[in-house]
């Protein structure tokens, strides 16, 4: 029963999205076909729904165009913090010692908190004296994301 009242807000949601009726269509009801609307009062309506059309459409546009902007800004910054995370992933399986100091480094300058965490894990699979005290004081002193 959920599922369908689930399925009618959504068609809902897609119908009123659309106008059914074409702007044309309400124009014509409108002009030529009210005997009472003369042929000089039919111009100046039809004169007036263009400039509302006109209006309305750049209003959206801008809008439109602010909002395809946002869009590609995230889409930007989510594919780069996926490539930090999968840097990370990678880190994880170096045995090399001296990385260590370079994931100390990204994971004091990382913001995302999946990378951070990806990092983190990184140090404490990669082991070490310094690794550890690193952790411990990230542990208790750090981001709360980092925090147990």
């Amino acid at each position: 029963m959920a599922q369908a009242t689930s399925d009618d807000g959504v068609a809902r949601a897609e119908r009123d999205r659309h106008v059914a009726v074409r702007k044309a269509d309400i124009l014509a009801a409108l002009t030529e076909r009210d005997p009472r609307a003369s042929p000089g009062t039919r111009d100046k309506l039809r004169r007036l729904s263009r400039l509302l059309a006109a209006i309305y459409h750049h209003q959206f546009l801008d809008k439109l165009e602010k909002l395809r902007e946002a869009q590609q800004r995230a889409a930007e910054q989510a594919r780069q913090a996926e490539e930090r995370r999968a840097a990370a992933v990678a880190l994880a399986s170096s045995s090399d010692p001296l990385l260590s100091a370079a994931v100390r480094t990204a994971v004091e300058v990382e913001k995302e908190p999946l990378a951070r965490g990806l990092l983190l894990v990184t140090l404490g699979e990669q082991g070490g004296v310094a690794n550890r005290d690193f952790l411990s004081k990230a542990a208790t002193r750090g981001n709360h994301a980092s925090r147990p």
